[in-house]
């Protein structure tokens, strides 16, 4: 072996801590020449970052899938250009062999076969048509528990607040109904969280961009928090009787609950950001 190759084999490995988050073990490390990390030889083969949209049928998806059920590897956000474009240059190859393919002299053209067609009978046709009517009675549109929970809660607050409350004016109900309404908070919380959850991050713009949304989300919630307790103490030095101390302790809680809700949305999209940037390490 030359002195050369023997120091870059020096330079590209090392004993050392593997960078992978979930690794961290102590072993001999390899550089990537992508991110420049160092990572043990389980881990060492750079994949795309993020994780797949799995409900997603594309092609691009499906690449995407399958380098992330491969085991091994790393989370490479410099690699993910370079992943693209390689699929691109294997896209262009099997278009180009396609293309000779169809250009070829044995290659017999769909318009030189002959048209072949099945006729199906009146009674089958009718028989098709009641399948497909019996599948579209049967298919229904699958709305989550989560969602149907604030659509019940919203419902029940809309009904109570315009039907009920200006009829019957109740200390009951309307504790009731404040109940309602934080369980339509929380509920409406849980399903922005579920939402922002469901993005796929398969390129280093949409990773930044999760930390953005992170950050207005928690910009969101602290100017709610300060502009709600200015205008409170104003109301209150203004008008110290004009508000009860039930009505102002029920409009508190519900405001600390918006408040907490939209800071753990927005921590979580923080935590989210450092977990797929590789930020966070797990030692094991």
């Amino acid at each position: 072996m030359s002195p050369d190759k023997e120091k870059e084999e020096e330079v590209d490995s090392k004993i050392g801590v593997c960078s992978y988050h979930l690794c961290g073990k102590r072993t001999t490390v390899y550089k990537c020449k992508y991110c420049g990390e160092y990572f043990c030889e389980e881990h060492i083969r750079p994949k795309p970052p993020g994780q797949p949209n799995f409900r997603s049928i594309s092609p691009e998806d499906k690449l995407l899938m399958e380098e992330w059920h491969k085991p091994g590897g790393h989370p490479c956000p410099p690699y993910f250009d370079h992943w693209v474009a390689e699929r691109e240059k294997e896209a262009k190859k099997l278009d180009a062999a396609l293309d000779k393919l169809l250009r070829s002299p044995s290659y017999v053209s769909t318009s030189d076969q002959k048209d072949v067609s099945i006729t199906l009978s009146p009674e089958m046709k009718k028989q098709k048509r009641k399948r497909y009517k019996k599948v579209r009675r049967i298919r229904r549109i699958s709305i989550p528990f989560r969602v149907k929970f604030f659509l019940g809660s919203l419902i029940l607050y809309l009904f109570l607040y315009f039907m009920v409350l200006p009829n019957y004016e109740n200390e009951q109900l309307t504790i009731f109904a404040w109940i309602v309404f934080y369980a339509l908070e929380i509920s409406g919380l849980y399903v922005l969280l579920k939402a922002l959850d469901g993005i796929s991050i398969h390129s280093t713009l949409r990773l930044w961009g999760l930390r953005l949304l992170a950050a207005f989300i928690i910009g969101v919630a602290l100017s709610i928090g300060f502009l709600y307790w200015f205008g409170m103490s104003i109301f209150i030095v203004l008008s110290p009787e004009a508000a009860s101390a039930l009505s102002t302790t029920l409009t508190n809680l519900a405001f600390v609950i918006l408040v907490l809700g939209l800071l753990i949305i927005g921590g979580y999209l923080e935590f989210k950001f450092m977990e797929e940037s590789g930020s966070i390490v797990y030692v094991r």
